[in-house]
């Protein structure tokens, strides 16, 4: 998930409720909870409702966060450069998976 999907307030309620029935897992990372932090500041949002908002994103989703991918961010190009972070966690999350039991 990347934060152009999570700060216009429509996208993200839509995905927010259909993780809240289960209809897919939401995924994000610290880097995308930076840049949703800033995205919320230059439009004028308190500190206080950023630090609200970001904790109630992690109490709700507490499987969402991923963490631990910065190491693969450099081996990783995409047109903009901005946005390995995203495929970074995403390749770990994958990885992270297939190595799951299978029940």
């Amino acid at each position: 998930m990347d934060t152009n999907v999570i700060y216009p307030i429509e996208i993200r309620d839509l995905l927010f409720w259909f993780a809240h029935y289960d209809l897919y897992t939401p995924k994000w990372s610290e880097h995308i909870f930076d840049e949703w932090a800033a995205v919320m500041k230059r439009k004028g949002v308190s500190k206080e409702e950023i630090s609200k908002r970001l904790a109630r994103a992690n109490l709700a989703f507490p499987d969402a966060f991923v963490s631990n991918y910065s190491g693969l961010i450099t081996g990783l190009e995409l047109p903009d450069k901005n946005d390995c972070h995203v495929l970074a966690a995403q390749q770990l999350r994958q990885m992270q998976m297939s190595l799951l039991p299978i029940i």
